[in-house]
C-alpha cells in the first residue's frame, strides 16, 4: 500500500472561466472574513477565534457555489496568516503585518470529503461543488494513475488544490 505522503503538480484543463470563477469566489470568502474581523479588532484589539468566526459566517455557504469545506479552507487560510504575523510579531519582527488586503483570487481548495475517485479504471477525480451545482471531473495523468491503483480507498488524496498562477495567463 502506497503511504508516502506526496505533492504532485499537474496541468488542470479546466476552461479558465471556470478556474477563475472557483479561485475569485475562494477569494471572495477570504475577503468576508477579513472584513468581518477587522472592525472587532480596531475596537478591541483581539481577534475572534477561528471557530467562532467560521460559526458566524456558516451563512455564507448560501451563497457560495464551493462545496462546504472548500470554503473552510478559503476561511482557515485567513486565520494562518494571522497565527504566522503573531508569531512574528512576538519574536519583534517589525515587518510583521496582520493581514489586511482583500483578495480578488486565491487557491481554491478541496479537502477530503469533496474528493472522489471515478471511472472504471480509476483514472478522473470527481470535485464536489455546493449542493445544485454539477460536480468537477478531472482527468488524472498517467504518471499518477499507479497512486490510485494502489489504494483503494478515496482517501488517496487528502487535499487538491486549483491553483492561480499568473504567468500563464494572456
Amino acid at each position: 500500500m502506497f503511504t508516502d505522503t506526496t505533492t504532485v503538480e499537474f496541468r488542470c484543463e479546466l476552461p479558465d472561466y471556470i478556474a477563475d470563477a472557483l479561485n475569485r469566489e475562494s477569494g471572495r470568502m477570504y475577503s468576508m472574513v477579513l472584513t468581518e474581523q477587522w472592525p472587532v479588532y480596531r475596537k478591541k484589539f483581539v481577534w475572534l477565534s477561528q471557530y467562532s468566526a467560521m460559526a458566524s459566517n456558516d451563512l455564507y455557504n448560501s451563497e457560495s457555489f464551493l462545496q462546504a469545506h472548500s470554503v473552510d479552507a478559503a476561511r482557515e487560510g485567513f486565520f494562518k496568516a494571522v497565527k504566522t504575523a503573531k508569531a512574528l510579531r512576538k519574536k519583534r519582527d517589525a515587518r510583521a503585518r496582520f493581514p489586511y488586503k482583500r483578495k480578488k483570487y486565491r487557491t481554491t481548495t478541496w479537502k477530503t470529503s469533496g474528493i472522489k475517485i471515478v471511472g472504471e479504471v480509476r483514472d478522473r477525480v470527481e470535485l464536489s461543488l455546493a449542493r445544485g451545482y454539477d460536480n468537477i471531473i478531472i482527468n488524472l495523468p498517467q504518471h499518477i494513475e499507479h497512486i490510485v491503483e494502489w489504494n483503494l480507498s478515496d482517501k488517496t488524496f487528502r487535499e487538491m488544490r486549483l491553483v492561480y498562477n499568473k504567468s500563464h495567463k494572456n
